[in-house]
């Protein structure tokens, strides 16, 4: 007996050495240890020391569960950021071919027929196959999970197909860098039958959209209607509005910066449409300065503000978003002076635009004084920002 206690102290002394992790743990073990040494009989040490054991084992396993539970709880999700990086990867033109009417009706018919195809052959396997054969029994776990896949995505999309209209289902709206803001406007002017434009100065539509424009009716010997809608410089404060907008963006302008840039863009559209019988124009003066850019065309509109360096947003054709803005920009026209000017045959052909004689045959064009004559005749012969 007391070889037998001799042995446990000296297991008991390994154990405290070999697997004490804290100092909760040694204290325990000293208690224990005491309590030992007061019972009488080695069976209930050695029982006793298990119980200790037991009790450890058991806390370190829960303590490293809820420290898994944790790392669980503070870590991201990788399936949602793949999910969010794959459907950003897909191309717009190709989510729009997926939202068309001819991609949903061919995957509506050859899903049912699909569908069909798999009942059809579950039902030949079931009916005609050995009761206890093991290809009947593989053969029928297989086509019933994929007709039920199948059958849960045609009940999907037709679900979405169902609540979302036509228009909001093939609408693309897409942000835009300040980058890129150039050359979708050169693409929305592109094999359009009509154009609208809201903005201020009209620059970069004076000096790149409109030649396009000329030269694609010229091409194409097809009609292209231009509208139009600039501030009217002449109303009380626009001009210093617009001034101090300028400013604010770090560039030089003056009070008569507004009427200038106006006059440019009247005169280059003017001088467009009488040389060229297949474009017509509409030009409207506003009484509000307006705080954003709408170019819209048959190809989809786009919204960009006065600043470089700001992004914009793309919008594509025929869907509520489009007819959204370009009822903006003809409720804005409707309600603008209209410009008229008479035929190319009124007017000598070789006459310098900035005349008097030019300016009077624009019915509707304020009266300007010469130093913004001037400076139109500057402005007009400016590269744009965007250029």
């Amino acid at each position: 007996m007391d070889h037998q206690a001799r042995q446990f102290q000296s297991t008991q002394q390994q154990l405290r050495t070999q697997t004490a992790p804290s100092e909760s743990i040694f204290s325990n073990n000293d208690h224990n240890h005491d309590r030992i040494e007061g019972i009488s009989g080695c069976k209930g040490h050695f029982q006793l020391h298990l119980q200790c054991e037991r009790a450890r084992v058991i806390r370190n396993s829960a303590a490293s569960k809820l420290s898994h539970v944790q790392s669980l709880a503070v870590t991201p999700d990788p399936s949602s950021n793949s999910t969010e990086q794959t459907s950003s990867m897909i191309d717009p033109s190709l989510r729009t071919v997926l939202r068309s009417r001819y991609t949903i009706r061919r995957f509506f018919v050859m899903f049912s027929l699909l569908l069909a195809g798999l009942l059809v052959l579950l039902w030949l396997i079931t009916a005609l196959g050995s009761e206890h054969a093991a290809w009947r029994e593989a053969s029928t776990n297989f086509l019933g999970n994929f007709a039920a896949s199948v059958a849960a995505f045609l009940v999907v999309y037709g679900f979405y197909v169902y609540i979302t209209p036509p228009g909001l289902r093939n609408a693309e709206v897409v942000p835009l860098r300040d980058v890129e803001i150039g050359d979708e406007i050169i693409r929305a002017s592109e094999d359009i039958s009509n154009y609208w434009f809201w903005g201020r100065s009209g620059n970069y539509f004076r000096s790149v959209v409109l030649p396009k424009l000329d030269e694609a009716a010229r091409l194409r010997r097809r009609r292209i209607t231009v509208k139009v809608v600039l501030p009217d410089p002449s109303q009380a404060g626009s001009g210093e509005l617009y001034r101090r907008l300028k400013v604010g963006l770090g560039e030089p302008a003056d009070g008569n910066t507004l009427a200038a840039n106006v006059l440019a863009t009247v005169i280059a559209t003017v001088q467009a449409c009488r040389a060229n019988p297949y474009l017509k124009a509409e030009i409207g003066l506003s009484r509000t300065v307006p705080v954003l850019r709408y170019d819209l065309s048959s190809a989809g509109g786009l919204i960009t503000r006065d600043a470089k360096k700001l992004p914009a947003i793309l919008v594509n054709a025929h869907n509520p978003y489009f007819d959204m803005l370009q009822d903006a920009v003809e409720n804005e026209l409707a309600q603008s002076g209209l410009l008229s000017w008479d035929d190319v045959t009124a007017v000598p052909p070789n006459t310098d635009a900035f005349t008097p004689e030019f300016l009077l045959s624009i019915r509707g064009l304020p009266i300007f004084d010469n130093a913004v004559v001037v400076a139109a005749r500057e402005e007009i012969s400016k590269a744009s920002r965007y250029v």
